[in-house]
């Protein structure tokens, strides 16, 4: 039996790497890309279902996580260009409850729903003699990038506790 994976953001430097990674394996792969994105051609000759969907089309991202049994949501808002705080409010926020919330409305039989945030959330410098922890996370995050991805964890969290949604 195949697994079937939602990959969000399967155009950026990680999400094109995770679409590969799941193909070699054996997986359905549903890649969610941004309508008209000039990445498009990392897709090219992969076996993968491409999706063009914004993320911030609620409806569109609902509809993605029917009949699949993993989501991986990597797709974001990134600190790249000159984005306003609305457009990460509406990307890093908006998109990850949209997913949660097509999750459980239309499949209940998800088996895990895997978040990428962000290590800009934790305040590190170079090599690391330690594993990074919770301890090291900034309690107060400055700047719409650090707070919409910390805001979106939440979320995910909340989902977990409260609709049992395996995050």
């Amino acid at each position: 039996m195949t697994t079937n994976i939602l990959i969000t953001g399967a155009t950026g430097s990680i999400g094109a790497n995770a679409v590969m990674f799941f193909l070699n394996r054996g997986y359905a792969v549903r890649a969610q890309v941004r309508p008209g994105s000039r990445q498009l051609h990392k897709m090219t000759g992969l076996n993968a279902e491409i999706c063009a969907v914004d993320l911030c089309d609620r409806d569109g991202l609902a509809d993605l996580v029917k009949g699949v049994d993993i989501v991986l949501h990597l797709g974001a808002r990134v600190p790249k260009g000159n984005p306003s705080d609305r457009e990460y409010l509406d990307v890093n926020v908006g998109a990850t409850l949209a997913l949660l919330e097509g999750v459980r409305t239309h499949n209940k039989n998800l088996q895990r729903f895997v978040y990428a945030s962000t290590c800009a959330l934790y305040e590190f410098v170079g090599w690391q003699t330690s594993p990074i922890t919770e301890a090291n996370r900034f309690t107060d995050p400055i700047g719409m990038y650090r707070v919409t991805k910390r805001a979106a964890e939440l979320i995910v969290n909340s989902y977990h506790q409260q609709h049992g949604i395996p995050t």
